[in-house]
């Protein structure tokens, strides 16, 4: 009797544990979990390259270092 009066116990104090750990918000619903920002999918950053000299690139819009013409964007490559 002893034993099963312990074995009741136990297992409510249990599901006390298991219910109460479960954090709700004040709607009392339990809260998304955190958004990772690091994998969230960034857009792709544009790329600026000269017409007449193809291995000057830049990550912002300015002139070619070697002849002075503009950098013009390269287009994203669609598959």
């Amino acid at each position: 009797m002893k034993k099963l009066m312990l074995v009741a116990i136990g297992v409510g104090l249990g599901m006390v544990l298991i219910l109460g750990c479960a954090k709700k918000d004040e709607s009392g619903q339990t809260p998304a979990p955190p958004v990772d920002t690091a994998q969230a999918v960034q857009p792709a950053a544009a790329t600026y390259y000269c017409t007449m000299h193809p291995e000057v690139t830049s990550d912002k819009p300015g002139k070619c270092s070697k002849c002075g013409m503009d950098l013009i964007e390269k287009k994203a490559e669609t598959k």
